[in-house]
């Protein structure tokens, strides 16, 4: 037992301690190593701290543990300390200097066997300087770190900060090695550099003299248009004919819907387009019939943004009584600001959700018609990695935020995909969703029209974002795994780690009631 006293004399506190019979202790000394004053410390006060760090190493050290277990360790308890101390007495260079060896040491003395993402802190001459824990950061609402000098201002930067998350989860995605990214201002910058396998984000500001800011990029966003998996692809994979099948492609007058009904029709099959726009479905149409030769091609006006517009559709379509093979929900929305559609449904919500979640169901009995080859292949996005699921699927907060709108309806249509397989799992249909890489669409181009800019020739093609849709359609179903999450051909991980969204899709029962009821879709 020990008597610790936080302020003021230590007398009561000693005289406690003495009729307890156990030692005194003062607060912070022995638990934050350095004594609680104001003014400069002393060397010896600053020998304190660092042996205080190299006790809690040495105890970290005899655990076998991952890169990734020693960086959270690193992050909420040893750099918490540095940042306490830091903000309350101005450290001298040598102090500085130790103690980032020793923790960059701890850090590289871990498996590097696999890739991790390294959130470190350094205090430079120019000012603060932190790396940001993904953990922690919500969607597109980075933290800053706190400043150690109130003559720096914070970054206002909010778009270099939205750039900076969307490199996390590609990096997470694509592995990709030495690469570095470098856009900011005089006073404030993002840097992102990913070397040998190695993911590190910054936030800095930094005095306008000491640096010169020139953008730099070493064989930088490779990510964005190149297919890293490609190495594994196999040609054979692709070159299945599809005579015979009936497939259905939402959004298929542009972009990746464009793209999907192009390399279906190519292969033979009978495609059906479903589009908003007449004049424009109408000239992707016969764009498709002039490039693949395929005359059984057919354009189906539906605007997805109303729920009985996609029910009057299915009720069309359905009297024809063919089997559907493949039905492929690609048409996708991201608004910026709030619309009510007049259904009164949140606009991105409507034609994200609950048109996919209404088109699904309501296509079922033709679905099954086609079993037990058929299959739902909806196209998400790499964004919902940085949202759990919610069941405020309107988005009811007073700031509407449309980019986390969009993320939060990719999220909802991964876990739709989970519940869909498990339902059907005996209907002899397969749910598969996937994501298809930033690819230079006309909605990348009208929804972020910044990204688009800046990245203009580095996106991927439309053919290589619907690659994975079509060979998802080709595949034996045998060789994919319903309720799964696709990405170049491969099946990637639907939670990114640290990132606290695995849970929440024990949320998906209660979506599923919520759209149920907001669709009026029968059980």
């Amino acid at each position: 037992m020990r008597v610790i006293h936080t302020n003021g004399s230590s007398t009561s506190s000693n005289k406690a301690a003495l009729i307890l019979g156990c030692s005194p202790r003062s607060f912070p000394l022995d638990y934050l190593g350095l004594p609680l004053k104001p003014g400069r410390l002393l060397k010896e006060d600053w020998s304190i701290v660092i042996v205080k760090f190299d006790k809690i190493l040495a105890s970290w050290q005899g655990l076998q543990l991952s890169r990734a277990a020693r960086i959270t360790l690193i992050n909420s308890v040893l750099t918490s300390q540095a940042s306490y101390i830091f903000s309350l007495f101005r450290a001298s260079a040598w102090v500085i200097k130790l103690i980032d060896k020793r923790r960059k040491t701890y850090l590289l003395t871990g498996d590097k066997s696999i890739n991790h993402i390294l959130f470190n802190c350094a205090f430079t001459k120019e000012g603060w300087k932190s790396l940001l824990s993904l953990s922690n950061i919500p969607f597109f609402h980075l933290n800053y770190p706190p400043w150690n000098n109130a003559a720096h201002a914070r970054p206002r930067r909010a778009s270099l900060h939205k750039f900076c998350f969307i490199m996390v989860w590609h990096w997470k995605i694509w592995y990709e090695r030495n690469t570095h990214y470098f856009a900011g201002s005089k006073k404030s910058a993002l840097e992102i550099a990913i070397d040998e396998g190695t993911l590190q984000v910054s936030a800095a500001v930094r005095s306008s003299s000491s640096i010169n800011y020139q953008a730099i990029q070493q064989n930088a966003l490779k990510c964005f248009s190149r297919r890293e998996h490609s190495k594994r692809f196999k040609e054979e994979d692709m070159q299945v004919h599809m005579e015979g099948k009936n497939c259905m492609v939402t959004g298929a007058n542009s972009g990746i819907g464009y793209a999907t009904a192009v390399g279906l029709a190519s292969r033979g099959a009978t495609v059906y387009m479903i589009c908003r726009n007449k004049e424009r479905g109408e000239a992707a149409f016969s764009k498709i019939q002039s490039i693949t030769g395929n005359q059984n091609i057919h354009l189906e006006i539906c605007d997805l943004s109303s729920i009985n517009g996609v029910k009057s559709f299915v009720s069309r379509f359905s009297t024809q009584e063919k089997p559907l093979h493949v039905l492929v929900n690609n048409a996708g929305l991201l608004e910026h600001n709030r619309v009510t559609t007049p259904e009164g449904l949140e606009l991105n919500f409507a034609v994200n959700v609950a048109a996919t979640y209404t088109l699904t169901e309501l296509m079922m009995p033709l679905l099954e018609k086609a079993a037990p080859d058929a299959r739902v292949i909806t196209v998400s996005s790499g964004g919902m990695y940085t949202t759990p699921l919610t069941t405020d699927l309107q988005f009811s907060e007073s700031n509407f935020d449309g980019t986390l709108q969009y993320a939060r309806n990719k999220r909802v249509q991964v876990a739709l995909t989970e519940k869909w397989a498990e339902t059907y799992g005996g209907k002899g249909v397969g749910f598969y969703s996937m994501h298809p890489g930033w690819a230079d669409t006309p909605g990348v181009a009208k929804s972020l029209p910044g990204l688009s800019e800046r990245l203009s020739g580095k996106l991927r093609t439309n053919e290589e974002g619907a690659d994975t849709v079509v060979w998802l359609a080709l595949q034996r179903k045998e060789d994919l795994k319903s309720g799964a999450f696709y990405f170049d051909r491969a099946e990637a991980p639907k939670h990114l780690r640290f990132a606290g969204t695995a849970r929440s899709h024990a949320a998906i029962d209660a979506i599923v009631d919520s759209l149920r009821s907001i669709c009026k879709v029968p059980s």
